[in-house]
Parts: structure tokens; sequence; C-alpha cells
């Protein structure tokens, strides 16, 4: 078999600080493809990350079975002999949580929990063989174990169908079991998945009246969010005793920025700077308030997202918004 070969520009940026250090790592090929393959062709990579918060695993487009294959071997071999514990996909913040959850609980294996009803991937990982293996790996995990492996999904802007649609009905319940207000909810409820899922919009458009009759109402939630998050507790990660997520107002605090940034994100055409920095912000919530974890997360997605991209890139990214010290591998 011809041997493939990687070579990873491995960057490190201090907190807070647009500073860029090159890390030089030796040239090492890529025996496999498989993900059943050893780790040794992987050693180098797995010496240059030890001992930082975040890798980023960077795309420069969302498809690509042999890049898939390579990056699930790399996943692997961080988690089997690295520090990883945390995998953040580029999917839906709301379908990462409902997906693990759906695993945890029993209710779908995590390859049809990531597929749908309830939570989707993205179209082009969830449909993807090369990805499916990679799924089915964490799926045989063990996460009650000495060394779990979590996924979820960071992406502010949600456009799956239960996103589009359950999310707001949960949401509601969430305020009327809890007596809070529903001030006025039902705009959002109306504007909000023409925003984010026009597709199914029924040639409704979104106008800058839409984005900010939306924006004020969700400016009202996230108020009385704020307001309820300190009466909850939410108890400690475990594995074993899922917590709903959507029990609690932290997450649904999560979900009203997020949803703003996104109809800013599009109001804009498409400024990416607002959902990336409250997808960002939805990284650290996932690492230290939901899972709180103390080893390593692996954050998986396109470029523009999660690298210091190219120069062309003038916005900043999720990895200038970050604030503990990380590695950004970009391919």
């Amino acid at each position: 078999m011809r041997k493939l070969s990687l070579l990873l520009p491995l960057l490190l940026i201090g907190c807070n600080s647009w500073e860029v250090e090159t890390i030089s790592t030796p040239y090492q090929p890529l025996e496999s493809t498989d993900i059943q393959s050893d780790n040794s062709d992987l050693s180098n990579l797995i010496t240059a990350t030890h001992g930082y918060d975040i890798v980023t695993l960077g795309e420069s487009s969302h498809q690509g079975s042999k890049v898939f294959s390579l990056r699930g071997r790399m996943v692997k071999a961080l988690h089997q002999e690295g520090d990883a514990e945390l995998l953040v996909m580029e999917a839906g913040f709301y379908d990462g949580l409902a997906a693990w959850q759906n695993y945890l609980t029993g209710k779908q294996t995590l390859l049809d929990a990531v597929t749908g009803p309830d939570a989707n991937y993205m179209f082009m990982h969830r449909f993807s063989e090369e990805m499916a293996k990679l799924f089915n790996y964490i799926h045989d995990v063990d996460q009650q174990g000495g060394n779990p492996l979590i996924l979820a999904g960071y992406e502010a802007r949600i456009t799956s169908d239960a996103g589009c649609s359950v999310m707001f009905d949960e949401l509601k319940r969430y305020l009327n079991n809890n007596s809070l207000p529903l001030r006025d909810y039902a705009d959002i409820q109306r504007i909000a998945p023409v925003m984010m899922c026009p597709w199914y919009a029924q040639e409704q458009t979104f106008t800058m009246a839409d984005h900010n009759t939306l924006v004020a109402a969700l400016s009202k939630l996230e108020d009385t969010l704020i307001q309820q998050k300190p009466k909850e507790a939410i108890p400690a990660y475990d594995p074993a005793n899922p917590r709903d997520f959507k029990q609690y107002a932290s997450f649904w605090l999560q979900i009203a920025r997020s949803l703003s940034a996104q109809s800013y994100q599009v109001i804009h055409n498409q400024a990416h700077e607002h959902s990336d920095y409250q997808s960002a912000e939805n990284l650290k919530w996932l690492r230290e308030e939901w899972f709180n974890i103390d080893g390593q997360t692996l954050l998986w997605g396109h470029n523009i997202h999660v690298t210091l991209y190219p120069a062309q890139w003038l916005k900043r990214p999720m990895s200038a918004i970050l604030t503990p010290p990380f590695i950004m591998s970009c391919n």
C-alpha cells in the first residue's frame, strides 16, 4: 500500500493573544486510513499535543473520505494515548446534547443518535461511511470507565429538523413548568425557524424588521434565564445517570444567545464572526459548566471557524476568542 504522508503546521496560541509560535514536529508517514490501525504512526502528533487544553482539527471542506478517515485515526490516537476526553464537532449545540443524551440513555446507538430524528449532525458527517467508523468507535468506549470520550456539538447556528421545530416547544414547556414569563415568546417561535431553516419557511423571507423583533424578544428571554440560572443546581456529569439538559436555564441561556448570534449572522450576509463568537462561548460552557472536564478537548470544524485561517479571512474565528492555551492543527 502506498504510504500517506502527513505534515501538520502546529500553532500555539497564547491566552487572549494573537501571537503565534510555530511548533516544529518531525515528518511522519501515515501507514493506513483504517481506524483499527495502531497509533504508532501518529506518535509525533500525540507528543506535540500533550498537555494542551484544546486541539483543533480543521478541515478545508466538509467532505473527503480519506480526510475523514485520517482525522478519525487522530481522534482515536489522542484519546487512547493522549489526553483527549471531549470531541466537539461543528454540529448544532442543541443537537450535540440531544444525541449524547439518547446514546447515554440507550435510546439509540450513537450513530443513529447523530443522524436523527431527535438530532441532526451535519449532512456530510452523519451520512459518511468513514465518519460512521469514528462514531462507532466512540459508541464502544466505556463512558463510565477511566478513559471516557464525550461527543458534543458547539455550533451556534442551529439548522436541524428538531432544532427548528420541537426545540421551541421544549423551551416553552420549560418556561411554563418553572412559572417563568413568556414575554414575546410567540415572536420567537414564529420568526426564529424562518431565520434558522428558510428551506422550510414556505417562501417566507427573513427581513430586518423580523431580525429586530426577534433579537428584542430574545433579549427579554435572556434576562429571564439569567435570573433563573442561579436558582438551579446542576448535578455533576455522570454518564450512568444522564441529566436532562432541557431542564436547566443554563442550557436555554446558551440557546437564546445562540439564536441571537445566528440572527445577526444571517441578517448581515452570513457574517460568521457573530456565530463564531457564540460558538466559542458554547464550547467553554460545555467544557466548564456541563461536562466540567479536566482532560483535552478536540475541536473539529471548518478552518474558517476553528483555526487562524489565511490572511484573507480578516474576522476573528473561534480560536481567537478561546482563552485557554491550545494547539491548532491545520490541513
